[in-house]
């Protein structure tokens, strides 16, 4: 039953990630954990059931003024959504880490990784008209996170079945990251460069770089090895670049690139309008540092949306809510300390700048699964640690003589 429930849940966020109800998404993921906590009934971890609570008092007193304000309504509750919803993965998830179903679980990431990434391949040299020809279901995938403008140059910037461009090259950075951590095996890593090359996902690729290749350089241990991977990768770029050149050449990547060198970096929507929101957080200080107040209706008012959950959650929430949200996300791996479990940290505040990370349903699966993998082999190394100092209390070393 819980292998099923395993494939069942890795599955729905990529291919059925959530439906609509009106204007409203509702994500499948949120209904399959709490059907499985409500089967199965798992034991919820202690660090990481206080911050739920708290943070779901803080964003149910936060939401209850929110509505209560001119321009607010009953709209303001559904973020507690967010936080439940938060609550049902991370517990499902690490029972199913605890009950011993990691290793189907990176092999379901790593097959459909694998399949996004040629699915994305299809997508960019449009391979049998498949964009016209599964143009509707591109169409469902892209409404679910109100990126409907993206179908139109789905060859330059592919987004295979995760919504947008942008979440494609998150989710497989954090899919294969949770592989690599699991398995022991870093090269696995490196498999989500090519998808976040074909999807431009920008931040993912400033972390990836940032994290994966120039800190470990400047770590003496990691200094010889990640060069020559980092040789390795500019050589298969290159032979890319000479083999499929003409079709390289359509991909939103080398278009953005060419803006950069023609100087027209300042007629960029996507830099101008996340400029733009935080101009407009910098002119509401008092509520983005403090108690925030921002409603739905003052975010819909706006011409554009607002690209950033640090401006986005703290105008909503105040400062202090956008921190609780990553921090929630964190509890459960801040029990142990090191570069990996800085990693989520890191990638949730990073993230947050031009993106939603920790309230993005879309990809709250993917935080849960990298912080309980990591949760999961933290335990097994401490596990072993303690077994080998029993058995050396218990088999203590005999002294030797020296013969003369």
């Amino acid at each position: 039953m819980r292998i099923f429930l395993v494939i069942l849940l890795i599955s729905a966020p990529y291919f059925l990630p959530g439906i609509r109800v009106g204007s409203v998404p509702i994500p499948t993921i949120f209904l399959l954990c709490g059907l499985y906590l409500t089967a199965f009934q798992p034991r919820i971890p202690e660090e990481y059931f206080k911050p739920f609570l708290l943070v779901l008092s803080y964003m149910l007193l936060f939401s209850l003024r929110n509505s209560m304000l001119p321009t607010g309504g009953a709209r303001e509750f559904l973020y507690l959504l967010l936080v439940v919803g938060h609550f049902t993965i991370f517990v499902t998830f690490y029972d199913l880490f605890k009950k011993g179903h990691g290793q189907q679980i990176v092999r379901l990431l790593l097959l459909f990784s694998a399949f996004e990434m040629l699915l994305m391949v299809a997508q960019s040299i449009n391979l049998g008209g498949i964009n016209q020809a599964f143009s509707q279901l591109f169409l469902y995938y892209l409404e679910i996170s109100d990126s409907e403008t993206f179908l139109p140059t789905i060859n330059e910037r592919p987004f295979g079945t995760m919504s947008n461009s942008m979440l494609a090259g998150m989710t497989a950075y954090l899919a294969l990251r949770a592989v690599s951590v699991y398995t022991g095996k870093r090269g696995y890593v490196y498999l989500a460069l090519p998808i976040i090359l074909l999807s431009v996902s920008r931040m993912a690729l400033g972390i990836f770089v940032f994290y994966e290749l120039i800190v470990p350089l400047l770590l003496r241990s990691g200094r010889l090895r990640s060069l020559i991977i980092l040789l390795t990768l500019g050589g298969f770029a290159a032979a890319v670049a000479l083999l499929f050149g003409d079709i390289l050449v359509n991909l939103y990547a080398f278009k953005f690139l060419h803006e950069i060198q023609q100087g027209h970096l300042s007629e960029n929507f996507s830099l101008i309008n996340r400029l733009n929101s935080y101009l407009w957080a910098y002119q509401k200080l008092d509520q983005f540092l403090f108690l925030g107040g921002v409603t739905t209706q003052e975010f819909s008012a706006r011409q554009f949306g607002v690209d950033s959950e640090f401006v986005l959650r703290s105008l909503q929430f105040g400062f202090l809510g956008y921190l609780l949200m990553i921090w929630v996300s964190f509890s459960i791996a801040s029990k142990t300390k090191g570069y990996d479990t800085y990693f989520i940290l890191f990638f949730m505040v990073s993230g947050s700048l031009s993106n939603t990370v920790a309230s993005n349903f879309l990809l709250m699966p993917f935080v849960a699964i990298y912080v309980c993998a990591l949760r999961a082999v933290n335990e097994q190394r401490g596990m072993r640690h303690a077994l080998a100092w029993q058995r050396q209390q218990t088999n203590p070393p005999t002294a030797t003589t020296e013969k003369i």
